[in-house]
């Protein structure tokens, strides 16, 4: 989360889920929770909080809440039912035809960053970022190269104040299978 007292956990279970561990006043992480009304049966891949932290947006490949393969989706934290609201499946300007992963909100809550196989890519995953504006995020642009490859390029995360960001590509150069890149914005 953007105070950094929450953060989400992926883990391979019901095809798999997201969980929220929370830092406590003596430096400790609690135990992860699932998340309710976010986790199903289906696949739940990656999540970003909000600004407000009572925002999240996940992937999903749930077809009961409008999945059309692994797509992007928003749910408001219920403060009386202590769970998260129902999923809304965000605008053709940011899911596609084909997956969607690797969501990302900036601490702003002004772009939305995320992966998507099924646009004018590169190759495989290439990374997108979408202008909230109003509430609503308009077209996604092609982040374009040299953070997009031939390969796939999946999560981007922007620092706080915008001028640092770090990417996962399995670009040639790499060290491994995929590496961890950094870029500054000019």
């Amino acid at each position: 989360s953007a105070d950094g007292k929450k953060m989400i956990i992926y883990r391979f279970k019901n095809e798999g889920d997201l969980y929220e561990s929370t830092l406590g006043a003596d430096g400790n992480w609690s135990l992860p929770k699932s998340l309710d009304g976010v986790n199903s049966k289906y696949r739940e891949t990656h999540a970003s909080y909000g600004p407000d932290g009572k925002t999240l947006y996940f992937t999903s490949n749930n077809p009961a809440i409008g999945a059309k393969g692994l797509d992007i989706f928003k749910s408001v934290y219920d403060e009386a039912g202590q769970k998260w609201g129902t999923p809304e499946r965000l605008p053709e300007t940011v899911n596609s035809d084909m997956d969607e992963d690797g969501v990302f909100m900036d601490s702003e809550g002004k772009f939305l960053y995320f992966s998507s196989k099924g646009r004018n890519t590169m190759g495989g995953y290439d990374i997108y970022k979408s202008e909230i504006v109003d509430g609503v995020p308009t077209e996604a642009v092609n982040m374009g190269y040299p953070v997009n490859t031939p390969s796939d390029d999946v999560f981007f995360v922007a620092m706080p104040g915008g001028k640092r960001a770090y990417f996962d590509s399995g670009r040639k150069g790499g060290f491994g299978e995929k590496d961890i890149y950094t870029m500054l914005f000019m």
